[in-house]
């Protein structure tokens, strides 16, 4: 026993009556604050595990989506090679030959499009590094500078994220020699 408590004890035998009431109620106080300090901490316990589980569902989506984004770039490859042998069709072959390749590219892009996966537009459009690559510039005086001109490879989009940038030519202006002049004024200042 602590000496307040004796204290307390020593008051209260005198035959204070109200030593005994505020004592009870003191108590009362004290285990009332005990159940809110419980409760809070309860709360906070059953926050942290909705948050927890929250974080967990959403990693578990990530690794899908990571795991379901490899799966289909390495499907982009197919698309390009079916690309490629439609473009290398000798034209004295029978019409049937090439058809048969397309139909089997159409199928690869249909299933490609119905997990989310969407082509990228990017010729005639502004360069945009964020969905292409340039791999080349081609120097032009017609058309806008900084425009995709031509496209090596097609760019795909899956979930709002780029699954594969496309690979892309970009304009720009020829360079214009430099006059003698404006060399001339250069030296002199």
């Amino acid at each position: 026993m602590t000496e307040r408590q004796q204290d307390t004890d020593s008051e209260c035998e005198q035959g204070d009556v109200r030593c005994g009431v505020e004592s009870a109620d003191l108590q009362a106080r004290l285990e009332e604050a005990e159940r809110e300090q419980f409760k809070s901490i309860a709360a906070r316990a059953q926050a942290d595990l909705v948050n927890y589980r929250r974080r967990a569902e959403e990693e578990k989506d990530e690794i899908r989506r990571n795991a379901k984004s490899s799966l289909l770039f390495k499907i982009l490859s197919t698309v390009d090679d079916l690309d490629r042998a439609l473009a290398m069709i000798p034209s004295d072959q029978p019409p049937g030959w090439g058809e048969g390749i397309e139909l089997v590219r159409r199928n690869v892009v249909n299933i490609l499009e119905a997990e989310g996966v969407t082509q990228l537009v990017t010729l005639g459009k502004p360069y945009d590094p964020e969905y292409a690559t340039a791999i080349q510039f081609h120097e032009t005086d017609d058309g806008d500078e900084g425009t995709v001109v031509e496209v090596y490879q097609e760019g795909y989009m899956y979930q709002n994220r780029v699954l594969r940038a496309a690979q892309v030519v970009v304009a720009k202006r020829p360079e214009q020699p430099e006059s003698i002049e404006s060399n001339n004024d250069k030296e002199t200042t």
